[in-house]
């Protein structure tokens, strides 16, 4: 079965977040979620769009020349987006002064947490399946280098 092209992927609408960060100055973050670790950034929306296309392109790329898979874009219709979630009081103070540090709402500090840490597990999962395909090379290397006659200094 062909594999799909680069054009296909690029062609398919895939979610964008934008939020505006007000650290260092006030910039556009954008990401999209169903390819971890796109992400992107910019002085206006429009420039962090564009800047986030051009991540798209060179991680759909990337993905597809090192044979990983690139995910459709997910139907987030059957969602609601709302979430009933049972903290610890402890946890629960916490988090709301975190946010309240940060001139945030609780809500908004919450789905920068679990976007981060979504993102880190799949950026994670990512790094371990491409170091056990490393050492799988590694290890097929060592034992064709084995198989090989030892080369002696002199011999003719």
């Amino acid at each position: 079965m062909p594999s799909k092209s680069l054009e296909y992927y690029l062609g398919l609408d895939y979610p964008v977040e934008l939020t505006h960060e007000s650290d260092d100055g006030g910039y556009w973050a954008t990401e999209i979620i169903d390819l971890p670790g796109c992400v992107s950034h910019g002085d206006t929306p429009e420039e962090a769009i564009e800047n986030l296309n051009e991540a798209k392109r060179l991680w759909i790329e990337d993905h597809l020349a090192n044979g990983y898979d690139v995910p459709e874009p997910a139907d987030a219709r059957g969602f609601s987006g709302r979430v009933l979630l049972r903290l610890p009081k402890s946890v629960h103070y916490r988090l709301s002064r975190d946010a309240a540090r940060e001139g945030i709402s609780l809500n908004s500090h919450l789905v920068r947490l679990l976007v981060e840490a979504s993102a880190t597990r799949a950026a994670l999962d990512a790094l371990s399946e491409s170091v056990e395909e490393h050492r799988t090379r590694i290890v097929a290397l060592e034992n064709r280098l084995g198989e090989r006659e030892p080369i002696t200094a002199g011999a003719d």
